[in-house]
């Protein structure tokens, strides 16, 4: 039976488990099962980025896949996957309107085959919750078969028909779910039932890297790190012909390992054709020029939202602010943004290229990897930089006795310069 939203939904006689019956949100923390504690998750999570893709073959069927016509539409290795599925026949000969009819043959035989083998909550244990919106509450999870750690993201079908949302939650799923990528969160699959959609997401254990930001500004190495892997993401998006449209710190996360995912497809567009004049999407804060003017717009949107992003990183604020939305944009597009004393020349540079008003000139993706100051980020640290950094990050560094270093390390360190950082910061 399909819903307002297309996916399949679940009829049992049996008696329905609710998300409410699995989890008191006012549980204290012994309530917490076990497995969900800091340190066993990070153990587990670890094991599972050793072994991701068992993880992802799990999730990768179409237990998890209910097919959607529209997916067919979207990009050529829908086709790829199907024909696969398809005890590999070379339907190659056809007509492409003959191989379409193919590939919805199959996708309605794999549907009808799987009809009493959805996945439902029973194959889940609820950890905690992780967080809660207008139209969702997310959950840390486990599917018990296999012990995987995953995100359960519960969706509220009565607010997406109150609010007309249904189309632009299957466009965010059918979009993300053809994104693999290493630095972004992986959405493993969804079901549903009468009340709600279930998405099972990849779980970045370390959170957004907002939150990292409003403790402190980033190191500039730290910072390069991150806008590094995010660019390395935001190339594979765009290269299968998806703009995100909402990229900022909140919609960053960083997984145990260490590993930047982008995550949030909700504003994201797929082979976007005449976007001049189109409705105005995103986080003003982190909108680029040519979406506040009406203009007509493309990917490089993105490349400005990174820019906003890796200013915030580095400075621990962004460029623009304004005292409502009108003064906010009016700043964006006029106002010349200040650079602080402390961020290195190579970096000042490197952002000014990254926040170009003018979208022909602002750096592409590849140049911005090719940028002097991201080969300098990622060099090999000298040894007077770690020593630098080892002494800071001591809990005890003032207590150091710094003669007492070898004659040879000695050498190379000022110590005047190690106690002027010291004061500076």
């Amino acid at each position: 039976m399909e819903d307002d939203t297309g996916l399949k939904t679940q009829s049992s006689p049996q008696k329905k488990i609710k998300i409410d019956d699995l989890i008191d949100d006012d549980s204290e923390e012994d309530a917490i099962p076990e497995w969900a504690h800091y340190e066993n998750l990070k153990e587990t999570l670890h094991e599972q980025s050793q072994n991701h893709d068992r993880v992802y073959e799990l999730f990768n069927s179409d237990l998890f896949h209910p097919p959607i016509a529209k997916m067919l539409k979207m990009n050529p290795r829908v086709a790829q996957i199907f024909q696969q599925r398809s005890e590999s026949a070379d339907w190659s000969h056809l007509s492409p309107s003959k191989q379409k009819k193919k590939y919805l043959q199959v996708a309605q035989s794999r549907e009808i085959e799987n009809l009493e083998k959805q996945w439902a909550l029973k194959d889940f244990e609820i950890g905690r919750t992780l967080g809660k919106g207008r139209f969702a509450t997310v959950y840390l999870a486990r599917e018990k078969k296999s012990k995987t750690i995953v995100v359960l993201k519960v969706i509220y079908k009565n607010q997406l028909r109150q609010t007309g949302t249904e189309k632009a939650l299957r466009s965010e799923i059918e979009i993300h779910a053809h994104l693999q990528h290493p630095n972004i969160i992986r959405i493993y699959g969804y079901f549903s039932d009468e009340d709600r959609i279930y998405l099972v997401l990849e779980y970045a254990m370390n959170g957004d890297i907002f939150n990292e930001v409003q403790l402190s500004r980033l190191d500039e190495r730290i910072a390069a790190n991150y806008i590094v892997q995010t660019a390395n993401a935001l190339k594979y998006v765009h290269s299968n012909f998806v703009i995100h449209r909402d990229i900022k710190l909140e919609n960053i996360y960083l997984s145990a390992e260490g590993e930047i995912k982008i995550g949030d497809f909700g504003w994201a567009i797929h082979n976007p054709k005449n976007l001049k004049g189109a409705e105005v999407v995103g986080t003003r804060y982190y909108m680029a020029p040519e979406i506040l003017k009406g203009e007509e717009y493309d990917h490089t949107v993105d490349i400005w939202s990174l820019g906003i992003v890796a200013y915030e990183m580095l400075t621990g604020k962004v460029p623009f602010y304004g005292t409502d939305d009108k003064q906010l944009e009016q700043n964006i597009l006029t106002k010349d943004i200040k650079y602080p004393g402390f961020l290195s020349e190579s970096c000042k540079n490197f952002l000014k290229g990254i926040l170009e008003r003018e979208s022909a000139k602002r750096m592409t993706l590849d140049e911005l990897l090719k940028h002097p100051w991201i080969i300098e980020m990622h060099s090999p640290k000298k040894l007077k930089d770690l020593v630098i950094q080892f002494i800071r990050e001591s809990h005890s560094y003032w207590s150091y006795d710094l003669s007492n270093l070898s004659p040879e390390l000695s050498q190379q360190i000022d110590l005047d310069t190690i106690n002027q950082r010291f004061i500076s910061e």
